[in-house]
């Protein structure tokens, strides 16, 4: 991040925006998010969010683009570092920039970003004055023990259904169960809270709060710590029974390759053989009777296959049809 000086910027989708005279721009009738993460050049980005006024947290700065104007919304509990950093990455647009605060928000503000709605105070946790990295793990018992694997540069797809997930905002810890964790995980999933804090070497109080969630209901309290989060996510993931029929598609997709090339070698064992000039003609028409021409090699004689392949008819229809395609056009048989 240091090398673009605390002005990166991720965006989601597949939409590229152009860069002109050094600014990014959008389209006309574009309103996008970025949720500002940082406090220097050397750590902060800007990652596109859901246009809504659920992104909105308020341990964070947003900045809200649209045609003409860049809207830099600051939550109660982000610093001065970082709002002076969103605006370091607004100036680049070339837009005006309008300063809102969290509770001081004007209509204009709420049409561009789509409706307004109420902003949860709670969603964001006051930490100490040396802030903490949020950690998250994943819990498993291996052979009678509890391990906890971090998952490093994490987001909302590393919550894995079958499993128990601990997030560490030091201040606080989130157990988030998936919906298809078992019986056990579930029942054990405050003792995994419990044996993490006591094996943690920096001797934190286990009074600290614990927060219990369940897949799907999670809180902006909790979602908030996640660069985007789609509430829909788990519902668009594939099922078992669509990747099952995926996977019997391909099957029968492939039998019906092989089924096709077993034809072909019984059909080359029976048909005429002829000349490699006669078949090397382009115009179907002046093919001899009967001779396929998208096949034309299944009517060599074998010395004359091999002499011009390099290879036996046998590997020849081993190999996959774009290679054999190939092969055919560089021989003048296609």
């Amino acid at each position: 991040m240091t090398i673009f000086a605390g002005k990166m910027i991720v965006f989601g989708g597949s939409k590229l925006r152009g860069i002109r005279n050094g600014r990014f721009g959008s389209q006309p009738e574009d309103f996008y998010l970025l949720r500002v993460h940082g406090t220097n050049e050397r750590n902060t980005k800007a990652v596109q969010v859901p246009c809504s006024a659920s992104s909105l947290n308020s341990g964070d700065v947003f900045l809200l683009f649209g045609p003409s104007t860049v809207h830099l919304w600051a939550g109660r509990g982000s610093t001065g570092d970082e709002r002076e950093m969103a605006k370091k990455v607004a100036t680049d647009s070339g837009k005006e920039l309008i300063l809102v605060t969290e509770g001081q928000e004007k209509e204009d503000f709420w049409t561009a970003i789509g409706g307004k709605l109420n902003i949860n105070t709670t969603k964001y946790i006051q930490v100490e004055e040396h802030p903490r990295a949020v950690r998250l793990f994943q819990c498993l018992y291996r052979a009678g023990h509890l391990c906890v694997d971090e998952i490093v540069s994490f987001d909302q797809s590393d919550l894995m259904e079958d499993d128990v997930m601990l997030l560490d905002a030091w201040t606080t810890l989130f157990l988030w169960v998936g919906n298809k964790a078992s019986r056990e995980d579930r029942k054990n999933s405050f003792k995994y809270a419990e044996e993490y804090l006591k094996s943690d070497p920096s001797a934190r109080e286990p009074t600290i709060p614990l927060v219990w969630i369940k897949q799907g209901l999670e809180p902006p309290i909790f979602t908030g710590f996640f660069d985007v989060w789609e509430e829909h996510y788990w519902e668009k993931l594939p099922t078992y029974e669509s990747i099952q029929n995926e996977i019997w598609q391909s099957n029968q997709n492939l039998i019906a390759m092989q089924q096709e090339a077993a034809k072909m070698r019984n059909v080359r064992a029976e048909v005429e053989k002829y000349p490699l000039a006669a078949l090397q003609v382009k115009n179907p028409e002046d093919l001899p009777a009967y001779v396929d021409p998208a096949n034309k090699e299944v009517y060599l004689a074998d010395a004359d296959f091999e002499r011009l392949f390099k290879m036996p008819y046998e590997n020849f229809d081993k190999l996959p049809a774009w290679k054999k395609l190939e092969m055919k056009k560089k021989v003048g048989l296609f």
